[in-house]
């Protein structure tokens, strides 16, 4: 079965390690790492985090985001210095423990990015790809590519990742195992929900899934998307047949419930009640799935 793990941001995260007693089925905890930009990492302090999770009985294994400067983005500025720190910053985080790291490549909001398009961000994220995937393969650390990011308004670019045919292109661009994805459903809008499961079984067989991001969508005609709170009778990614794709296909690496209702005020948009009901949610139908799997035929429920 997946490991389910809970996102947490630290100090400044009003939810404590011992909260996560109370949520039955959390195997591990998620740093965010999205006040990791800029400069090196210090290992000391990623270390002391992991101690402090690990102390309270949970794996810590992923960071959730390590920032990309926009200058490697645009392969401009001091683009050749950011990426040295970045090198070293995955150094760093193996030897603090942490064995997968998220990243993503969505353009921010200005001219120098409408000017590049979507054609010179893939040149530029394949040149970033080859430049750490390296790394990342002599330290034993799986990079997972986070395509669902939204591109800022105003960036003039569309998503990268927009279909299959995209995230093919992407895995081609390394050949090391280590280069892979972290799965989720937004950005893959118009495919289709029998396509994305689809998906979700070609992926995992390749071992290319580095991490799974479970997150609830209704599609809207335009081919948009909303997230829809936990449990909704009218979502549009079914997550019961989600889960049982990655069932099915073997899936036992780490996984989160990526985002929530967002309908109570809280730093980022995460908090404990959202991040709760989600992980117990997803936990419950992972619960569900293996007991099924472990009747015998006759005792399966149909």
């Amino acid at each position: 079965m997946m490991k389910m793990t809970f996102p947490w941001f630290g100090d400044n995260d009003p939810v404590t390690i011992d909260n996560l007693s109370y949520m039955r089925g959390v195997a591990g905890v998620s740093l965010a790492g999205s006040d990791l930009s800029g400069g090196t990492i210090s290992v000391e302090r990623i270390a002391a985090e992991r101690e402090r999770v690990e102390s309270g009985g949970y794996v810590c294994r992923v960071l959730e985001d390590l920032p990309v400067h926009r200058d490697i983005k645009l392969r401009g500025g001091d683009f050749e210095r950011h990426i040295d720190e970045y090198r070293e910053n995955i150094a760093r985080l193996s030897a603090a423990g942490i064995g997968v790291i998220g990243y993503g490549f969505a353009p921010e909001a200005d001219d120098s990015f409408k000017a590049l398009g979507r054609d010179g961000l893939w040149a530029n994220l394949a040149s970033f790809v080859r430049e750490i995937v390296p790394v990342a393969h002599k330290r034993g650390v799986n990079m997972a590519f986070r395509f669902g990011e939204l591109c800022a308004p105003g960036s003039g670019t569309d998503r990268l990742i927009a279909d299959e045919g995209d995230i093919d292109k992407f895995l081609s661009l390394h050949g090391a195992p280590c280069h892979g994805i972290a799965m989720s459903s937004a950005g893959l809008e118009s495919s289709g929900f029998d396509a994305y499961l689809g998906m979700i079984n070609k992926y995992v067989s390749t071992g290319r899934i580095h991490y799974a991001l479970l997150r609830d969508v209704r599609a809207k005609e335009d081919g948009a998307f909303e997230e829809t709170e936990h449990c909704s009778p009218h979502e549009s990614r079914d997550m019961v047949r989600v889960l049982t794709a990655y069932q099915e296909a073997g899936y036992g690496g780490f996984a989160r419930f990526d985002h929530s209702r967002m309908s109570r005020p809280c730093e980022r948009g995460f908090d404990m009640y959202d991040r709760a009901v989600g992980t117990m949610y997803v936990t419950g139908i992972l619960l569900t799935l293996s007991s099924r799997v472990r009747a015998t035929p006759k005792e399966k429920i149909a």
